[in-house]
């Protein structure tokens, strides 16, 4: 099928799409046959920078270029964290607060309210600078008086009425 040519010529076979769900509603193999050298010439354009707009292409081979760097500087910033702060307060608001939060939701027992101590993943994690509730911010500081914890600000501008607020209370 198109889809078996397609990872065929992929170098690495990482992520492998499975449509048996979705004929009834989308025949997508019917579609990507009659694509197939399409997407197979794109593939080989991208990852080869000869196609158009390469100046545009740094992120094909971010991965393997970057990746390294950028996880050793993670784990490094985690380890400077966990040494000092057992709960982490993430101010933002809109993608800023949300992709994390998304993040964190995913990783994490999703009743882990129910028994924190077995579930819980420390440190554990705050949310502020969503709203302008001065009561809400101050529950968190309630809240944090039992931790030492570390405040991650994320924002693009830096200048967000909501977030901005929190992070000076905080």
């Amino acid at each position: 099928t198109a889809l078996q040519e397609f990872q065929y010529m992929s170098q690495e076979k990482r992520l492998i799409l499975d449509w048996t769900k979705a004929h009834d509603v989308f025949p997508i193999e019917k579609h990507l046959s009659n694509e197939t050298n399409n997407l197979i010439s794109a593939k080989k354009s991208i990852l080869s920078g000869k196609g158009k707009s390469p100046e545009f292409t740094g992120w094909v081979h971010y991965v393997k270029e970057e990746c390294p760097n950028v996880l050793t500087s993670i784990k490094k910033t985690v380890e400077t964290i966990s040494n000092h702060s057992d709960a982490v307060v993430i101010v933002g608001i809109g993608g800023s607060l949300l992709g994390t939060k998304a993040v964190y939701e995913a990783l994490t027992h999703t009743y882990a309210s129910v028994n924190p101590e077995t579930f819980h993943r420390k440190p554990l994690l705050f949310w502020a600078g969503h709203h302008i509730a001065l009561d809400e911010l101050s529950e968190l500081l309630d809240a944090l008086d039992n931790y030492t914890p570390s405040i991650i600000v994320v924002s693009k501008s830096g200048g967000t009425t909501e977030p901005a607020l929190a992070f000076r209370v905080l």
